[in-house]
């Protein structure tokens, strides 16, 4: 009977740790599985740039209603500007993201050069609009150049409204 009891207790016993140890390891690929999808977002790729690229190029022949020989001198002026605009943006966002990575390291000239090369890069950013614009007026009517303003507006406002419906589809994304 003591060996009938002994066998069963340690039967009893290998099932409990068996029973802790499947727990343990349910757990743990639980927690590792929910780590590996709270990675943060990529940038997004080039193919969805060209998308938007395209979008945005559809949408404002749409709405300036651009004949073929005002479309043939039109693109390549926006597409230069735009092309200049964007590296003006992307030099302004690393000189923000370089001086927010060693914001406590900076002292106050440093931190005064930043401001000032930012201001800069804004008005060279500003400058290379307005020349977009009057080149944009050699080609195009003054009125389409406003419309154009208004087209680049209406189009920016979509793609982050689209971008905002899809954060919120997507909640885990939006942790930090």
């Amino acid at each position: 009977m003591k060996m009938i009891a002994s066998k069963l207790m340690t039967i009893i016993f290998k099932t409990t740790i068996m029973k802790q140890l499947f727990l343990t390891t349910v757990f743990l690929l639980c927690t590792l599985s929910n780590y590996a999808q709270e990675q943060p977002p990529k940038p997004p790729s080039p193919p969805k740039f060209e998308k938007i690229k395209a979008l945005k190029t559809a949408h404002i022949t749409n709405v300036l209603d651009l004949s073929e020989k005002e479309a043939e001198k039109f693109w390549p002026v926006y597409n230069a500007s735009t092309k200049k605009r964007m590296e003006l943006r992307k030099k302004t966002k690393q000189l923000h993201k370089k001086a927010m990575e060693n914001f406590d390291q900076l002292s106050e000239a440093e931190a005064q050069k930043i401001i000032a090369k930012s201001i800069t890069l804004e008005h060279q950013l500003q400058n290379e609009k307005e020349i977009m614009l009057k080149s944009v007026m050699r080609v195009l009517s003054a009125k389409k150049a406003l419309q154009l303003q208004k087209a680049e507006h209406e189009f920016n406002r979509k793609l982050l409204r689209k971008m905002k419906g899809k954060r919120k589809s997507h909640p885990k994304r939006n942790r930090q």
